[in-house]
């Protein structure tokens, strides 16, 4: 079990440095801005806090090699580790094609698909409340342009 985390966590880690140095500079629209924040902060500043994390954890899983005679599970679920990473992922890289805002939208639905009608209705209405909020924080007042793609 633990020679599958540290596998998980290595490719992990492989595939997030491989979205921050070439994806995410290849296929990000550039923009001339005011200041130096581009459409790329927010997918580099995300991909930067996965691979540093994925890196803390392998690290941490090779320097804690436990012995031979330790049986015991780990509570660790590798499928659940790469469907989150997966989706954190598949985000970042929407944020860099389609937008912020359709990307956090369809990332937010797809997480809240386990709710029953009702709570869905109004997480919803929340969310579109909230990127409305958004938007006139860091559009209008702030004049901070946040990444958009080919939707919106």
């Amino acid at each position: 079990m633990k020679n599958r985390e540290t596998l998980l966590q290595a490719i992990i880690f492989s595939l997030s440095c491989f979205c921050y140095f070439y994806v995410i500079p290849t296929y990000t629209a550039t923009i001339a801005m005011k200041n130096d924040f581009g459409p790329e902060m927010f997918p580099k500043f995300s991909m930067a806090v996965v691979m540093c994390g994925s890196f803390a954890l392998l690290v941490k899983s090779l320097w804690n090699r436990p012995a031979a005679s330790d049986s015991r599970r780990s509570p660790f679920n590798p499928r659940g580790g790469a469907t989150a990473f997966g989706g954190v992922l598949f985000y970042i890289l929407g944020v860099t094609f389609v937008g912020f805002y359709v990307s956090s939208f369809v990332l937010s639905a797809l997480y809240l698909r386990k709710y029953d009608k009702k709570t869905y209705v109004i997480a919803l209405g929340t969310n579109l409340l909230l990127f409305a909020l958004i938007w006139f924080g860091f559009e209008k007042m702030m004049k901070v342009p946040l990444p958009t793609g080919l939707l919106f």
